[in-house]
C-alpha cells in the first residue's frame, strides 16, 4: 500500500480534508505556541492529549493534542487559528476519537537504525513533510492503517495532501526507520530549518536582508553548529543563539560571561536561552522575544 501525494494551493485556508463517511481530526502541538491549548479550550471541541497518566499532566504545556472536528461548515475557527503557524496536521479517517488516539499513540515512539527507540514528532508538519516523501510502502502502511488522508502545510502555507492508495493494512506494525531514511530525513529537516532561520533574519533585520543569500546561509549554518556545541537543541534555543550572534557578533561566545554560561553542562538549555535573551536586552537596551517572533 502506498500514499498518493497531491500538492494543493488553496490559500490561506484549504477545504476540510474529510470525504463522505470520514471524520476530520487535528493533531496540534502545544509546544509550538502557548496559544494552542487556549485555542483548543475556546473551541469546545472534543480533544485528548496523546500522552497518558502522569506524563499527560506534567507535560501538558508541551503535549500533542488530538481534536475531533465538527462538520465542515463549523470547523473553520480552530483550523483557521492553526493554519499557517505550523501548529500541527489534519487527518481524515472513518474512525472515532478513541480509535484515532490509539493509533497515533503507537507512532510516538519508533525504532531507529541502531534499534534504539526514538521520539517521532509526526504531528509537526515540518517533520512529517520531510519524512513522507522518503517513507517506503511498509512504513506508509503503518502510518495510514487508520487514517485515509493527512494534510500538512508547507513553508509557504500551501496545503500538501497525502491520501491512502488502496485498503488499509490489516495489522498495525511498529514503525521502523532505515539508516538511509534517517540520513535523508535529517538532511531535509536541517535544510528546511536553515531556510526558515535565514528568512527570519531577513524579516527582522535590514542588514540581513541586504546580505547575499549564500553568505547569510553560511553564517546561520555556522552559528547553528556553535549552538549545538553548547547543547542547545530545540529550534527556539538555536534561533536565540543565532540572534545573539547576529546582534552581538559571531564570536560573542568568547566573552567570559557568555562562555561561563553556555559551556556549563549543569545548566539546562532553557536557562541558557533565557540568559542569552536577558544579555541581549542589556547589551542593546531593547526588548527581544525570540520565541514570539520566530515561528
Amino acid at each position: 500500500m502506498t500514499a498518493l501525494c497531491i500538492a494543493k494551493s488553496e490559500l490561506p485556508l484549504p477545504r476540510p480534508l474529510a470525504a463522505s463517511g470520514e471524520t476530520s481530526f487535528l493533531v496540534l502541538d502545544a509546544a509550538r505556541d502557548d496559544a494552542v491549548r487556549a485555542a483548543i479550550r475556546t473551541s469546545g471541541l472534543p480533544s485528548r492529549s496523546l500522552y497518558d497518566g502522569a506524563k499527560a499532566h506534567e507535560l501538558a504545556r508541551a503535549a500533542p493534542y488530538l481534536v475531533e472536528l465538527p462538520p465542515r461548515e463549523q470547523s473553520d475557527a480552530l483550523r483557521g487559528a492553526s493554519w499557517g503557524r505550523a501548529w500541527g496536521i489534519e487527518i481524515a479517517a472513518a474512525a472515532s476519537l478513541a480509535e484515532m488516539r490509539s493509533h497515533l499513540r503507537r507512532l510516538l515512539l519508533v525504532t531507529g537504525p541502531d534499534g534504539q527507540e526514538l521520539y517521532f514528532r509526526f504531528y509537526d508538519p515540518r517533520v512529517l513533510g520531510a519524512f513522507l516523501p522518503v517513507c517506503d510502502a511498509q512504513q506508509s502502511a503503518v502510518l495510514f492503517s487508520v487514517p485515509a488522508a493527512v494534510m500538512l502545510e508547507d513553508e509557504r502555507g500551501a496545503a500538501i495532501v497525502y491520501r491512502r492508495d488502496g485498503a488499509p493494512a490489516p495489522v498495525v506494525r511498529h514503525l521502523t526507520i532505515a539508516p538511509a531514511q534517517m540520513h535523508a530525513f535529517g538532511e531535509a529537516t536541517e535544510r528546511a530549518f536553515l531556510r526558515r532561520v535565514v528568512a527570519f533574519l531577513r524579516e527582522q533585520f535590514a542588514t540581513a536582508a541586504s546580505r547575499p543569500s549564500d553568505e547569510l546561509a553560511q553564517f546561520v549554518a555556522t552559528q547553528l553548529a556553535h549552538g549545538r556545541r553548547y547543547r542547545l537543541i530545540s529550534e527556539h534555543n538555536l534561533v536565540c543563539y543565532v540572534l545573539a550572534a547576529w546582534m552581538l557578533g559571531p564570536e560573542f561566545d568568547a566573552h567570559p560571561a557568555a562562555r561561563a554560561t553556555l559551556d556549563n553542562p549543569r545548566l539546562l538549555p532553557s536557562f541558557k536561552t533565557q540568559w542569552l535573551e536577558s544579555w541581549i536586552r542589556r547589551q542593546h537596551g531593547l526588548p527581544l522575544e525570540a520565541g514570539a517572533a520566530y515561528g
